[in-house]
């Protein structure tokens, strides 16, 4: 990404910015971290998302590592790497906005409950092939 946006002659700072100097819309200059001010008429700013899952950690839940940070791996029926785990919203999609993990959320839910009715179903088989 950094070469594709070098190639369009775009300047990459990666000092933080310490202060935003002009007065409401009208941005004049940023300084930096490392003591350097810079004129500008214009900025943008790339935030690293993170997602409150640290109480997942211990699962050991493979991880997507995207340009806006690391996010839970889930296949389409948002199911994680472990078998009886699924999630939904901003915890596996960086992009998800408030209707969309509820969406995911619905379809996550109704996929883990389509597994349990399988694996009740798969032992209802198994119990009927023991008694004959």
């Amino acid at each position: 990404m950094l070469q594709r946006l070098q190639a369009r002659d775009v300047v990459v700072e990666s000092s933080p910015v310490l202060q935003v100097h002009g007065e409401e819309t009208n941005i004049t200059a940023v300084e930096l971290q490392d003591g350097r001010r810079i004129p500008l008429d214009a900025i943008f700013a790339v935030a690293t998302m993170t997602p409150h899952d640290s109480y997942l950690q211990h699962l050991r839940l493979e991880r997507n590592e995207t340009p806006m940070g690391s996010f839970l791996a889930v296949d389409q029926m948002f199911r994680t790497s472990h078998p009886r785990i699924w999630a939904a919203g901003n915890v596996a999609n960086p992009g998800a906005n408030v209707p969309l993990s509820i969406s995911s959320g619905n379809f996550a839910g109704a996929a883990a409950n389509a597994a349990l009715t399988e694996q009740e179903f798969d032992r209802a088989v198994a119990s009927s092939q023991q008694r004959t």
